[in-house]
């Protein structure tokens, strides 16, 4: 029984992705594929020709850069961001 319940938590464990590692996934993606990815941002700030997108969740600020191409060109991170949304969602 004691294998049995090591398995589960190992498993479970192995699906957990941080956030630190989801986000680098969101680089050179176009506008289209991160609100895919993210949903619909907080705030759209354009700064010509670029735009910055900003999302927010619990301690967490995630902004994303775009270019006038709208693909994205860099990331950052502010805050105690956990675990990637996926993993979150799939957690509750």
């Amino acid at each position: 029984m004691r294998k049995i319940l090591i398995c589960i938590v190992l498993l479970g464990l192995a699906g957990c992705v941080s956030y630190a590692e989801y986000i680098r996934t969101l680089t050179g993606l176009t506008t289209k594929q991160v609100r895919s990815k993210m949903g619909k941002p907080l705030l759209i700030r354009h700064e010509e020709p670029n735009q910055v997108w900003v999302y927010h969740r619990k301690n967490c600020a995630t902004l994303v850069y775009f270019n006038d191409e709208e693909v994205s060109t860099h990331v950052d991170v502010a805050g105690d961001c956990g675990v990637a949304p996926a993993a979150e969602e799939s957690g509750d």
